[in-house]
């Protein structure tokens, strides 16, 4: 690393931009190869010299792209690089390349990332993180939010590049780090423009995903809840659900949402019934009743819409001929990850259940051959 980075400020005091880029990108492959070379760029300044780099060369052809992708690679679960690319002020310079709109594709996603690795808490080697309150300093303090709900908003405008898009949602995602700042998007019109593009025609898996998962990270409290319901996202999720029957990647975030937006909301939950999305949430559970998430968040679902409503159960029991009970029972015994909530539901229900004596095939006559 230390004869690469010397390599980037020789081709800088030269004027030579090309091999400034080419440097960075040996740079950035070493850093996505090892997470040594990420440790050897911190104890190099890395995030020092790409701002001063930044500085001098930033207006040549290129070189801004090759920086934030570097700054992308050195900030990935990398807890010493997070801190030292905001202390240095390459993050706020980053946010500003964003704000005046001068990006390529590469560089606007490069950005996103480093902007949502910064604000996340995931180095496992490190003894402690300040990725949490830099977070809520960018998000609480700076126009970091508006600038990149701007950019997504010019994305999707047009044709925007589909990884471009997911980019950013991703980043609203990451930086979204309290319901302060969640509430601050929501005030911006992020809601809008979420459901919007999840409802367009041809709206991709890819984009419907991460879409999903970024409402799944905003949706923190009752008021951002209420919103959700209020602009459509029930009518939205069996339509969904109907066009990705069988992906998982789709399904559970979009049901994970769905079972938030019900949590201790009778009315939601009576309008879910009527659009259709407990209907939905049992075809999911019989569609992929090997996937341990969506089976998770159908229990979810199940749980937050009977909880309250118990007119309810006998519609989800009935629906789909039925064939709920035996998935519930099913997913707790093949999948860890269900056999709390799977319980949970069972009960719910007012379904009778008995823990651990239940065999493990799931069936109904399980209580009395473990006596």
């Amino acid at each position: 690393m230390t004869h690469v980075m010397n390599a980037a400020d020789k081709a800088a005091a030269a004027g030579d931009a090309p091999a400034l880029c080419q440097a960075l990108r040996a740079a950035r492959a070493l850093m996505v190869a090892a997470r040594e070379m990420q440790n050897e760029f911190f104890r190099e300044s890395g995030a020092k010299r790409c701002v001063e780099l930044l500085g001098s060369m930033g207006s040549r052809a290129g070189v801004t792209a090759a920086l934030c992708r570097a700054a992308d690679a050195a900030t990935h679960k990398f807890e010493n690089n997070k801190c030292a690319f905001y202390d240095q002020g390459f993050v706020l310079a980053a946010v500003d390349v964003l704000r005046r709109g001068e990006y390529d594709d590469e560089t606007c996603k490069a950005i996103a990332n480093l902007l949502g690795n910064t604000c996340q808490n995931d180095d496992v080697k490190a003894p402690g993180s300040r990725a949490f309150a830099i977070g809520v300093e960018l998000g609480s303090n700076t126009d970091m939010g508006e600038v990149i709900l701007g950019a997504l908003r010019r994305e999707t405008a047009g044709a925007g590049d589909e990884a471009v898009v997911c980019s950013l949602l991703r980043c609203v995602q990451r930086t979204s780090v309290n319901s302060d700042i969640s509430g601050k998007f929501a005030e911006m019109g992020g809601l809008d423009d979420a459901l919007r593009g999840a409802s367009a025609n041809g709206a991709t898996a890819r984009v419907l995903t991460a879409t999903f998962k970024m409402l799944g990270q905003v949706t923190g409290n009752d008021d951002i809840r209420l919103q959700l319901v209020s602009k459509g996202l029930l009518e939205l999720v069996p339509a969904v659900c109907a066009a990705f029957p069988s992906d998982p990647k789709v399904l559970e975030p979009a049901l994970r949402v769905t079972g938030m937006v019900l949590l201790r909301n009778p009315d939601a939950a009576a309008r879910a019934h009527g659009a259709g999305v407990l209907d939905a949430a049992v075809r999911a559970i019989l569609e992929c009743p090997g996937e341990a998430g969506v089976c998770r968040q159908v229990c979810q679902v199940v749980r937050n819409a009977v909880v309250r409503t118990p007119s309810l159960r006998d519609v989800l029991l009935a629906a789909e001929d039925g064939g709920l009970e035996a998935a519930l029972r099913k997913a707790r015994i093949q999948h860890a990850d269900c056999k709390d909530v799977g319980g949970a539901a069972l009960r719910d229900l007012g379904l009778e259940y008995h823990g651990d004596t239940e065999k493990n095939d799931g069936s109904l006559d399980y209580y009395y051959s473990a006596l």
